[in-house]
């Protein structure tokens, strides 16, 4: 169904635009004397620890948060990183984007899965993830693109939230629609 096509685009940009956040966490402890490549790896255990955490409340907090908050706390958690200069400020922030991280691609599989019949949806879902990593691959490219028109590699952390709101009202509108169907 078409859902999916839209749902595995919504994906591609959710990666592309949150991945870059692996990609210059380095540069915003480093660079902003935060620490070192130490520090860096300290820092992303919160991350680690905090998707476990939100693996595992996923399905409880969907039930209240539905999709309307992850792409808005994934866009605040970014913005987050972009202003932070201190280590608890990165480890805090790194632990509200690794829990509400964590629930986007289900939440997508989710939301389309209703209108999918029984024997697609194995493809359904690979479509989806493939959009996961079509939109990681894409996330280095992404950088280089900001950087080409004068902004540095963690101006994408002030760029992709802007892009990631647009993606949560386009699920939020799909959702709607496909709920309607």
């Amino acid at each position: 169904p078409p859902i999916v096509w839209v749902f595995s685009a919504i994906a591609i940009g959710y990666m592309l635009c949150y991945y870059p956040m692996f990609l210059v966490i380095s540069k915003i402890i480093v660079g902003r004397g935060i620490g070192n490549s130490v520090t860096v790896g300290n820092a992303m255990v919160f991350y680690s620890v905090a998707t476990i955490v939100g693996g595992v409340v996923f399905g409880f907090a969907e039930k209240f948060l539905k999709n309307k908050t992850m792409f808005v706390m994934l866009a605040i958690t970014m913005l987050g990183l972009y202003l932070s200069y201190s280590f608890a400020s990165v480890a805090a922030w790194l632990v509200v984007s690794g829990i509400f991280s964590t629930g986007i691609i289900p939440a997508c599989i989710s939301a389309f899965s209703e209108s999918v019949d029984e024997e697609n949806k194995f493809l359904a879902t690979s479509i989806a993830e493939s959009g996961v990593n079509i939109g990681a691959f894409l996330g280095t490219p992404y950088i280089a693109l900001i950087e080409a028109f004068g902004g540095s590699a963690d101006t994408a952390m002030f760029v992709s939230p802007i892009i990631m709101l647009i993606l949560g009202l386009v699920t939020l509108r799909f959702c709607k629609k496909d709920a309607k169907v």
